[in-house]
Parts: structure tokens; C-alpha cells; sequence
């Protein structure tokens, strides 16, 4: 009776049920560009390569969806600002190549500034039908 609950609930989480478990994401991140705003009414920007690969052998999926923290961070390594990224992982790997406006360094010197993984989340992609 228990295992034909458990196995019934697991059937029912379907991927979900893997949601405790790290992929143990591993990040590169290359052409780190930082440009000003174009005119008065617009923000810096940053344009960035990024290369992720799933270092976890025993995670038993190959795709789902990811949403990046990224930070940019000054000279001293405080954090200045920060945005995020959603994508798919699929088999395993993924590449981005990624333009983001930097809002919150409207007044401030690029200069010296740089980007980094913050953290990430990962959830199943799973689609429901209409009733």
C-alpha cells in the first residue's frame, strides 16, 4: 500500500521531485563589454558571452529551465548591480550571448567594472493542458 502511494506520488511530481538536487552548474563567462549609455534618455550597457556545463553526473535530467543571477561588480568587489537571465538547459550544456541594460549605473564610470555569477535556480519544464 505504502509503495503504491510513494510511486503514485512520484508519478504525480513527475520532474518536480527532483527539485532538492544540484546540477552543479559550472560557468565561463567571456567578452565582457561595458559601453555608455548612447544619450540621455538610455542606460549602459553590458554585452557578455556565457558557457554553462552541468557538472553533476548523477542529476537525472538533461533539460530544463535556468534563471542566472549575474552582478556586476566595482574594483573593491562590492556589487553595484545586478540583473538576471532565464534560458534552457538542454543535454546538459547551454550558451547564452546576452545584451542587458545596466539601469542603475546611469551616473557612474564603467571603468574597471566586472561580471559575475551570482547564483542560479533551475525548476522542470513541465506544460499542462487547457480543461
Amino acid at each position: 500500500m505504502v509503495q503504491q502511494e510513494l510511486r503514485s506520488t512520484q508519478q504525480a511530481l513527475g520532474q518536480f521531485r527532483y527539485m532538492a538536487l544540484d546540477p552543479e552548474l559550472e560557468f565561463s563567462l567571456s567578452d565582457q563589454e561595458f559601453s555608455d549609455a548612447d544619450n540621455k534618455y538610455s542606460s549602459p550597457t553590458v554585452k557578455f558571452k556565457a558557457n554553462l556545463r552541468q557538472t553533476n553526473n548523477d542529476f537525472p535530467l538533461d533539460n530544463y529551465e535556468i534563471l542566472i543571477g549575474f552582478s556586476v561588480l566595482a574594483n573593491n568587489d562590492q556589487e553595484i548591480s545586478e540583473f538576471t537571465v532565464n534560458s534552457t538547459v538542454k543535454n546538459g550544456v547551454l550558451a547564452l550571448a546576452e545584451e542587458k541594460s545596466l539601469y542603475s549605473l546611469k551616473n557612474r564610470s564603467l571603468e574597471g567594472l566586472r561580471l559575475t555569477v551570482k547564483d542560479y535556480a533551475w525548476y522542470p519544464t513541465r506544460s499542462f493542458e487547457p480543461k
